[in-house]
């Protein structure tokens, strides 16, 4: 009978580091991936933040906020306008408005019609700085579709951008205008970014804190803001209600507000 013949002690070796070299590769791979995507949502937050700043700076306002759009941009009615646009009228408290209030804030209300957050994509797309024809209001109150009322992100197609008046900020009543990147689903909002991807990008931009400077992050619509169920590590963006990322879990926790004016 033939003698069998076994591997040698070099030929599995090589096989490990075969097969080391191949894991290794995948798991950069995926870092790879993951930091590239990051970026590119930073990429798209400029984009946007370049399109808000031509806006003001040929308008003297901001989007959604400027007090003559319906005067720029269609007759009182916007009959046999090209920019013809359903429920555009003239002013604020007025059923349709396409004007904003003038005060330097773009307000999120959830309202139908009066809503500066909604109006604001509508006055870029009508001012000929974004692509996308944005109705400028919500269908019924609250909702966020995108596409059509707000843009989806490129890089995470589950997520979208939101202007918001407001934010994490200490004490609660300062105002800034920021660009809310999270998972929108109609009337509610949930985190899309991971803690430490989220610290990677705020680290990139920022000062690495979830609670201060001009990017900051929260679980969701939770009351308690920065933290999540219990704000216990593992359940939230930041532990409990310390100014530090959670590095303790890579499930999406964190939803991201840029601030882009004071």
């Amino acid at each position: 009978m033939p003698k069998q013949k076994g591997f040698t002690l070099i030929e599995l070796s090589s096989v490990i580091m075969v097969v080391g070299v191949i894991v290794s590769a995948i798991v950069v791979g995926q870092v790879m991936m993951t930091k590239s995507r990051l970026m590119s949502v930073l990429t798209e937050v400029s984009q946007y933040k370049g399109v808000i700043n031509s806006f003001y700076n040929k308008y003297n306002g901001y989007p959604g906020d400027i007090i003559n759009a319906s005067m720029l941009w269609c007759s009182a009615t916007c009959p046999g306008s090209s920019n013809n646009i359903a429920n555009c009228t003239t002013d604020v408290g007025t059923a349709g408005y396409c004007n904003g209030n003038g005060d330097g804030y773009i307000y999120w209300t959830g309202g139908v019609n009066n809503d500066e957050s909604m109006r604001a994509w509508q006055h870029l797309y009508l001012a000929n700085m974004l692509p996308v024809k944005y109705t400028g209001i919500h269908a019924t109150a609250w909702d966020n579709i995108y596409n059509t009322n707000i843009p989806q992100s490129q890089v995470y197609p589950t997520a979208g951008y939101v202007f918001y008046h407001s934010g994490l900020f200490d004490p609660a009543t300062i105002e800034r205008n920021t660009l809310f990147f999270a998972n929108f689903y109609t009337t509610t909002f949930s985190p899309v970014i991971a803690p430490p991807d989220a610290y990677a990008m705020d680290t990139k931009i920022d000062d690495g804190r979830p609670k201060t400077g001009n990017l900051r992050s929260q679980y969701s619509d939770d009351a308690a803001g920065l933290v999540g169920a219990g704000g216990a590590a593992g359940t939230s963006c930041a532990i409990g209600a310390s100014n530090v990322y959670n590095y303790s879990t890579s499930a999406a926790f964190c939803s991201l507000q840029f601030i882009f004016s004071n």
